[in-house]
């Protein structure tokens, strides 16, 4: 059988924690950076994953109008390259 509780409504107002895309200013003063040609490695820390960090650049890279390409790296690594 399940147990019901009920919860307040301050349960459900929005953390007020980091706000959503807080990275993307981060990534993008990164990825400006960078020239064509040039790159740069993430290294992961904690309980970061990869696949993770990957759509931030992403994201990034598409608000910037960049293109990227990524290499193979280690599991706690992510390679890559701006491309034209």
């Amino acid at each position: 059988m399940v147990r019901f509780e009920r919860l307040p409504k301050s349960a459900f107002l929005k953390s007020q924690g980091r706000p959503r895309n807080s990275y993307l200013e981060e990534y993008r003063a990164y990825l400006t950076s960078l020239e064509v040609g040039e790159g740069g490695e993430l290294i992961l820390e904690g309980t970061e994953k990869k696949a993770t960090i990957k759509n931030r650049l992403n994201h990034a890279a598409r608000v910037e109008n960049r293109k990227i390409r990524y290499l193979r790296t280690p599991k706690d690594r992510v390679r890559f390259q701006v491309v034209e």
